[in-house]
């Protein structure tokens, strides 16, 4: 990712992301599922807005052009040195998020890979930021019946049901992801930050307890039926059914997040709520919001002027030689 100051004069500041391509797909670089993308969805004020994308024949290169943001989620944590969020920022926050996430599947599509380094911000004033959800190179277009590869999301963030490889997961996995997430901007720390899939699941089983009845993650009967095996591979204290602690699940924060977080972590996929859903929830009433009028008004404040601003999503891909 590269940031052009003077691109063109007198216009924002914007990011150039470089996607290399093969000489012969580089021509064909519409073809590419972040560009098909970025060209389909629709724009959304919490959605990197893509000024042009272009290819370059000559370097087998194709460049997207877009909004540049002064940060990303996962600096905005570091940056925070063990001291917690606000709850009215974290609200905030999380809010945009899931509007973000919304807005993707509402146009039938998954994300698939939600993680801080994906989340881009720019500070507005004090502990209030402008949230915008970026890299789509593993967005893919819901389909019926597809079987889907499982080796997608980055580990930390990764639903159960790819990390025992299930070929036809669906959007929750998104909303999985934006459960561990929560936690943690919440704790300002990975909730599951394993090397492997078995420590992951290990650590997954161990936060939220057995998927049987008595667990934070619920009952989930294809558990079993994905890995009969597993719970002989683990230590006993991981296939504890008691139920853990809610309240220690994020506790530098209101109750109401972890049990936002809670609805996101089922163990069975289709017990998740929609991202419409969850913006419903009684956390999200705690606290003052971005108005949809801001968000849409908001510009980076580097901008000089809009007279010669480009054009959003009209004739975005051409080609340079």
């Amino acid at each position: 990712m590269y940031s052009s100051p003077n691109w063109p004069i007198l216009t924002p500041k914007v990011a150039i992301k470089i996607i290399n391509c093969s000489p012969e797909r580089v021509s064909t670089c519409s073809s590419l599922r972040e560009v098909n993308f970025l060209k389909t969805i629709p724009l959304h004020a919490n959605i990197v807005r893509v000024h042009e994308i272009f290819t370059d024949t000559s370097t087998s290169q194709c460049h997207i052009v877009m909004e540049a943001m002064q940060s990303n989620l996962f600096e905005l944590i570091s940056s925070r040195q063990g001291r917690p969020f606000p709850n009215h920022c974290l609200c905030s926050i999380l809010r945009q998020l899931l509007l973000a996430i919304d807005h993707i599947h509402a146009h039938g599509y998954l994300h698939r890979d939600i993680k801080p380094e994906n989340v881009l911000v720019s500070q507005v004033e004090l502990y209030n930021y402008v949230l915008k959800l970026a890299d789509f190179g593993l967005t893919k277009k819901i389909e019926l019946h597809e079987t889907l590869t499982g080796y997608v999301s980055t580990r930390w963030y990764r639903a159960p049901e790819l990390a025992l490889q299930l070929s036809n997961y669906s959007d929750k996995i998104d909303i999985w992801a934006f459960g561990t997430l929560s936690a943690e901007l919440g704790n300002l720390r990975p909730l599951f930050p394993a090397k492997d899939e078995l420590t992951l699941l290990s650590l997954q089983l161990s936060t939220l307890g057995h998927p049987g009845v008595h667990s934070l993650g619920g009952p989930w009967d294809q558990f079993y039926v994905l890995c009969p095996q597993l719970p002989q591979l683990l230590n006993p204290s991981y296939c504890t059914t008691e139920p853990p602690d809610l309240c220690r699940l994020i506790p530098s924060q209101t109750p109401l997040l972890s049990q936002l977080v809670c609805c996101c972590l089922q163990w069975d996929p289709s017990k998740r709520p929609t991202a419409n859903c969850l913006l419903g929830h009684a956390y999200f009433s705690s606290a003052l919001q971005l108005s949809s009028q801001q968000l849409a008004e908001w510009r980076p404040p580097f901008q000089q002027s809009d007279e010669n601003a480009i054009p959003p999503h009209h004739n975005l891909l051409h080609s340079h030689k």
